[in-house]
């Protein structure tokens, strides 16, 4: 028997730090169902696999993070965004460099 990973589950703040977006803007995309979510009262739950879906459309990531420095720099930054980016695009960060 195979065990699924669990879902690591974002909110809009989470977002916001992590992809460098306003939160209005994430909202919007919300709002629009460009970026699947779900509002529990007034807060926006996202979970890891829509977001890569979001990030695999379009070409979304790499207008969102660009290539080289700039996705480092901030993976650096930001804890969720390393994880995530470990889970989803087997990418490592090395801040030993």
């Amino acid at each position: 028997m195979t065990r699924k990973a669990k879902p690591y589950i974002f909110t809009v703040s989470h977002l916001h730090d992590m992809l460098r977006l306003s939160k209005r803007t994430i909202q919007k995309l919300l709002r629009e169902g460009k970026l699947d979510g779900r509002k529990i009262g007034r807060r926006w739950y996202i979970i890891d696999t829509n977001l890569k879906k979001f990030l695999d459309k379009d070409d979304n990531f790499n207008k969102i993070f660009g290539k080289g420095d700039k996705l480092k720099r901030i993976s650096e930054e930001n804890e969720y965004l390393k994880i995530f980016l470990y889970k989803f695009y087997n990418f490592e960060i090395n801040s030993d460099n």
